[in-house]
């Protein structure tokens, strides 16, 4: 198969997956005029505290196991064997999601100490810690559904991904509608919607892969898997304070509403992470599986110039077009964010375009290198935020963010050579 007809695939393929995440993005966006005329900014941002620590405990219920299953499952020329990396890759995802789920159902109330650590005083007008009990059903709900959809994108079929995420949207906009807008359940309908959209959705993906999963497991393989995967944790968690460290500065040193602009902001630019994570999604399978040729080096580079072509024409759109936007959008309340849009999707861009440069890391299993790369990121977004985030609030949050992302890219380039 030509470049371009590889190419060509992984458009396609971009274009599915993309439409999956988009279909998701577009319906919190067209949920935004009236959601945001039920919740304050200050609602928004407690919903974002919230996720903040459960995207952070998702990282330690998966341990990374799916990168390790991706890895092998096209190492392994042994057609009969790669289910047995499928199951076991899932079986052990969906165990430990269960025992975090758990945990967290447990010790909801420390968790919700930990977020009321504020310079403010703490926050008593929420019950943070029933949101994370309900909170803890959607961790391992999210993660079974995680594993299915993993397993779609490895069989290279787009288009059930696509079926699994009209399920999620549909499931997640009927409750809101029903819980929120009708039976005027406030902050915790939103908890519970997302409870019982990760229910139908992985219920779907469990019927879609139903076939694929013989549940045979290999320790041998499992232990491959682990030593894959482990050595990315820490840099797993890195990329997750590039991410969110932003939400827990803005929590300690200034009010919620900073923090609900910010995720207004972050919400929109999210546009351009769909149209990355769309084109992440066909890439990584398809980086995998010509690793082995003699010219995989020449394409990657040709997909890393495609890739920036595009991607700043999209940048170059969103900034244009944010403040008009969160005017229909939002109530004037909102309006503030749209400064703030231009420097997440470039952020958005940055990472998008560092999934391509790290490919050469993981082709040579040299995969600590991932993590020193994000340390260095961690350690600029650490300072930034320190300089930025208590003068400037909201706008120094997203200017440390940016930065962030920018010294990761440069971090990585030079590992991956």
């Amino acid at each position: 198969m030509s470049f371009l007809q590889d190419l060509g695939r992984l458009a396609k393929d971009s274009a599915i997956y993309g439409l999956s995440s988009g279909l998701s993005r577009i319906a919190s966006l067209l949920m935004a005029p009236i959601l945001t005329r039920i919740f304050a900014p200050s609602d928004y941002g407690i919903i974002s505290l919230i996720q903040v620590a459960i995207s952070f405990l998702i990282i330690f219920a998966s341990m990374n196991i799916m990168s390790g299953m991706t890895y092998y499952y096209f190492k392994e020329d042994d057609d009969r064997k790669r289910p047995v990396v499928l199951a076991t890759g899932f079986i052990v995802t969906v165990i430990l999601a269960a025992l975090m789920g758990a945990l967290l159902f447990m010790f909801s109330d420390n968790v919700a100490q930990i977020l009321q650590i504020r310079a403010k005083g703490p926050i008593e007008e929420y019950d943070l810690a029933a949101y994370l009990r309900i909170s803890s059903i959607t961790l391992f709900l999210s993660l079974t559904l995680t594993g299915t959809q993993s397993i779609v994108r490895l069989l290279r079929r787009p288009t059930d991904y696509l079926k699994i995420q009209i399920i999620d949207i549909i499931a997640q906009i009927s409750a809101v509608l029903i819980l929120v807008v009708w039976m005027r359940a406030g902050v915790t309908g939103i908890f519970w919607a997302g409870a019982i959209a990760a229910f139908c959705s992985s219920s779907a993906g469990l019927y879609l892969v139903r076939n694929e999963l013989s549940f045979s497991f290999s320790r041998s393989t499992l232990s491959l898997m682990m030593l894959y995967a482990l050595p990315q944790v820490p840099g797993i968690v890195v990329n997750w304070s590039q991410t969110q460290l932003g939400r827990l500065f803005l929590n300690y040193y200034h009010d919620l509403t900073d923090l609900g602009l910010y995720s207004i902001a972050f919400t929109l630019s999210s546009v351009l992470v769909v149209a990355t994570t769309a084109f992440r999604m066909a890439y990584d399978p398809y980086a995998m599986s010509i690793m082995k040729k003699t010219d995989a080096k020449k394409t990657y580079a040709h997909v890393y110039t495609f890739y920036s072509v595009v991607f700043c024409f999209l940048l170059g759109v969103l900034a244009v077009f944010a403040k008009p936007i969160l005017m229909v959008l939002t109530p004037p309340d909102y309006h503030g964010a749209s400064s703030m849009v231009v420097f997440f999707a470039a952020a958005a861009f940055y990472m998008g375009a560092n999934n391509i440069l790290a490919t050469g890391i993981w082709i040579s299993e040299k995969t600590s290198n991932t993590s020193y790369a994000q340390i260095f990121s961690f350690l600029t977004l650490i300072g930034l935020s320190i300089i930025l985030i208590p003068r400037y609030g909201a706008m120094g949050a997203a200017l440390s963010y940016l930065g962030g992302t920018v010294a990761q890219s440069i971090a990585y380039y030079v590992f991956a050579q």
